[in-house]
């Protein structure tokens, strides 16, 4: 809401307060303008909460939809291509480091990282009874390759210490539980005598040894959450 509005609303409930106090002082027995005063009062904070209300819903509306322009210019198959190139990244060079993508600088998707933080600090600041149907919706909106994306993103760390680089984005994204209904991509082949596992996407191939990728992604994620 904004500082004008509020400053209206103080101004009328000090108003309030005032014919309040004259009208006690005046006459004892004059309930009924007492009354007057109460209801009018309530009907000031009524409007308040409302306007209020509307100012969230709005700003969460538009939050959306540029979220959703965003998403409608991203290709799906690259989408899916992309995930798999950063997990061989991540998992197949002798160590496991979430540092090695591009993710944080990669234009095609950190306008996504960023609009869905946004949404999720315009939904925590607010004081509102239904914030989990707004979570519902921006959980149902994301594509899972996305989340998978997303998880990547916020275990990625600063070079000269352990911490997060967007650990306030990661708290949000643990707070609110945004990997629910995360689904975990299954293998297109699995070889038990070399313990490989390849997951087939088009025009890639990506093969993981020793170690189930997503399975240790939020593995990491939720043994991370504990620290």
């Amino acid at each position: 809401m904004d500082l004008e509005m509020i400053n209206l609303t103080l101004l009328n409930i000090s108003g309030m307060l005032e014919k309040i106090n004259s009208s006690l002082s005046d006459n004892k027995s004059n309930y009924i303008a007492f009354l007057s005063c109460i209801i009018a009062l309530i009907s000031v904070l009524y409007t308040w909460k409302s306007q209020k209300d509307n100012f969230f819903k709005n700003t969460f509306d538009t939050l959306i939809s540029q979220f959703r322009t965003e998403l409608s210019q991203i290709n799906k198959d690259e989408l899916r291509n992309d995930l798999f190139r950063f997990l061989k990244e991540i998992y197949q060079q002798g160590t496991i480091n979430f540092n090695r993508t591009d993710l944080i600088n990669d234009s095609k998707y950190v306008n996504c990282f960023v609009l869905v933080y946004r949404i999720l600090k315009v939904i925590d600041k607010e004081s509102i009874s239904n914030k989990g149907y707004y979570i519902g919706i921006i959980r149902a909106i994301i594509p899972n390759d996305m989340l998978w994306l997303l998880a990547l993103n916020s275990l990625q760390t600063n070079k000269d210490s352990d911490e997060f680089i967007f650990g306030r984005y990661k708290k949000l994204l643990e707070k609110y539980n945004i990997f629910k209904h995360i689904k975990i991509i299954s293998p297109y082949d699995i070889d038990f005598e070399v313990s490989e596992t390849r997951y087939v996407s088009k025009k890639f191939i990506y093969t993981c040894y020793h170690i189930d990728p997503f399975g240790h992604i939020l593995s990491n994620f939720r043994r991370s959450s504990k620290k």
